[in-house]
């Protein structure tokens, strides 16, 4: 039996233009989706500066990454990231979850 640190969350979908879905996952984390489904970038939020600094020094060495204020999350900051699989977006989750 597998037992997940995740919280259960519902997911809620934000229909964008032109068919592009915002998905969030969980208070910290969203994707936004094309029309076909599949993921153009991914998102994550957080409140402390120093911390999504970190994050985005880890999430740089793999992946295009940008750290902005939060627009799309209700977090102080947030960061932008592109092509972070589903396997790895599981992995942030747990890592964001086991430390909050």
């Amino acid at each position: 039996m597998s037992i997940s640190i995740l919280p259960r969350n519902a997911v809620t979908c934000k229909l964008l233009d032109d068919g592009w879905r915002l998905n969030y996952l969980y208070p910290r984390f969203a994707t936004v989706t094309r029309p076909d489904g599949s993921r153009h970038c991914s998102y994550i939020g957080f409140d402390d500066l120093n911390t999504a600094q970190s994050y985005l020094e880890t999430l740089s060495q793999n992946y295009k990454a940008e750290l902005r204020t939060g627009q799309r999350l209700e977090t102080c900051y947030e960061i932008k990231v592109w092509g972070l699989s589903t396997e790895a977006s599981f992995e942030v989750l747990r890592q964001l979850y086991r430390k909050a």
